[in-house]
């Protein structure tokens, strides 16, 4: 089992994920310093001016096995920690695995 953060189990389908509990704010942090996005068909609160890096971090996944698609188009890892989100923002995040 593969985690998204951890509330959540990866289902067998690789491309997707059952959130249990997707919806966080972060501790010490009020509405108005956050904005909501859509991972995977789910709502989540990030903090304000949060990067793409950011919420991998705040997700507690490993990149090196990730691809991230942000408003139907594919984002290129090397704009990761450029891409500021912003309110409204629709993110699948497809984790790789190995195995034969």
């Amino acid at each position: 089992m593969a985690p998204l953060d951890r509330y959540a189990r990866y289902r067998t389908n690789v491309s997707q994920w059952l959130c249990v509990a997707p919806c966080r704010i972060i501790s010490g942090m009020d509405e108005q310093d956050t904005i909501e996005i859509i991972v995977n068909g789910d709502a989540l609160q990030v903090r304000r001016s949060a990067r793409v890096t950011d919420l991998i971090k705040q997700l507690d996944l490993a990149s090196e096995r990730l691809a991230i698609e942000l408003n139907l188009s594919i984002l290129p890892r090397a704009k990761w920690a450029e891409i500021e989100l912003r309110p409204g923002d629709r993110l699948e995040i497809v984790h790789f695995v190995g195995g034969g």
